[in-house]
């Protein structure tokens, strides 16, 4: 396997605005920089995502100094936050294969090749070209069995909550809970939650809404007749002080424009946004705990709303969020239809999406191999690009995780 033009000319580019913009510098002291850059966004919080071009210029400085071992440390990291980034791809595919990890590389070439969501894009084929490069006997020999999962004294097997707030469709449920069975080999007993989602730490959306729109008439009205128009309405500027007052005033500006009526009815059905861990919270008192990994044969519990949800900090929204520490992941409804997909392209979108939500919640590292379920991804187009599945080496990882858990608790394995 030899790496084709179109990687090496990615490389070349890269290393060459690296040393254009950083020429002052030495490579240890840019490596040096970087490191710090990248350590203190994290590897694996949302902000990561912000600095994947740190990633990339730090892999190629490693590789232009000789240090190959580095280089590709840092290329898998970059690619556990960022999968589809296909040349890069194919950089590791390459080292990997000539390094004798040939099941790893044809698995990466395979995800890139089996992407048909770009069915003419140079690394598509380049991935099509180099695996067919491979002989048919190496290429037979990736073809391993399934992985073999044990199960628990007795045949019991381990179990995964899926507990739904009210207002969730059932089918949603049942189809979440089927995935979850297959994929990780477990029980999935449905446990209603029974109570409205808590509203601890929310944030209140509708607010943040209308203050927006005031903004927005300020910004583009005269004040002159802002102060004749809200005197006609019997108001005052000190009005706009008070929650209130912002509500009537963007109300009856509204009123008077083009479709402002129908913009008006969109912010006051705002509801609450939903902080995740509070609904971990609220979820794991089910069980007397904080932790639902401190309950024997429990792996962990996936929540389901119908509302919207946030982590924290600045990110808008989110799909879905997990905690490793709580052994617990959430899946918001909300967006997930915002397209009006048909019912089996919703499905599936909600089969990746627990599949990566829960694989992360039990303690599995992002995988970097596209199409892995496991895989990251920052939005419905992403989802759409992955399977339903695990991978091989997540599946083997799974299996690590089970023991973990369930020799620590003394439960006794059936081979």
């Amino acid at each position: 396997m030899k790496p084709r033009q179109p990687v090496l000319t990615v490389f070349a580019l890269t290393t060459c605005a690296t040393l254009l913009c950083h020429g002052a510098k030495s490579a240890g002291e840019r490596i040096a920089e970087l490191e710090i850059i990248i350590k203190e966004n994290g590897a694996n919080n949302l902000g990561s995502h912000s600095v994947i071009a740190r990633y990339w210029e730090l892999a190629d400085l490693h590789k232009k100094t000789g240090d190959d071992e580095k280089w590709y440390g840092v290329l898998i990291k970059g690619l556990r936050i960022d999968p589809f980034e296909y040349d890069r791809q194919i950089e590791a595919a390459v080292y990997e294969y000539k390094k004798g990890e040939k099941r790893l590389a044809i698995a990466r070439l395979n995800g890139v090749a089996g992407d048909e969501s770009m069915p003419f894009s140079a690394q598509r084929r380049l991935a099509r070209e180099t695996l067919r490069g491979i002989p048919k006997a190496v290429a037979a020999a990736a073809n391993q069995p399934p992985v073999d999962f044990p199960t628990l004294a007795d045949g019991v097997l381990p179990t995964a909550h899926v507990m739904p707030f009210p207002g969730v469709d059932e089918t949603i449920t049942a189809q979440v809970a089927r995935r979850l069975a297959d994929v990780f080999h477990c029980d999935t007993p449905i446990t209603p939650m029974g109570e409205a989602e808590s509203v601890k730490n929310a944030r209140d959306v509708r607010k943040q809404a209308v203050e927006s729109v005031v903004e927005q008439i300020q910004m583009n009205s005269d004040p002159a007749e802002l102060v004749l128009f809200m005197e006609r309405r019997k108001m005052a500027l000190k009005d706009l002080e008070t929650n209130e007052g912002k509500e009537k005033f963007a109300q009856a500006v509204l009123s008077e424009t083009k479709n402002g009526a129908k913009e008006w009815e969109r912010v006051n059905a705002l509801r609450p946004q939903l902080h995740s861990e509070a609904l971990f919270d609220q979820a794991l008192a089910k069980f007397g705990r904080q932790n639902a990994v401190t309950v024997p044969s429990i792996l962990g519990v996936l929540i389901i709303t119908a509302e919207d949800v946030f982590m924290g900090g600045k990110n808008n929204f989110v799909y879905a969020a997990a905690s490793n520490h709580k052994k617990a992941g959430v899946i918001s409804c909300a967006r997930f239809a915002f397209d009006k997909p048909s019912p089996v392209k919703l499905a599936r979108r909600y089969e990746t999406q627990v599949i990566s939500t829960f694989a992360f919640a039990i303690g599995l590292d992002r995988c970097s191999i596209p199409r892995c379920a496991n895989s990251q991804s920052y939005s419905i187009a992403q989802l759409e690009r992955k399977s339903q599945s695990l991978c091989e080496f997540c599946e083997k990882d799974l299996v690590k995780i089970y023991k973990e858990k369930f020799e620590k608790e003394e439960f006794l394995y059936k081979k």
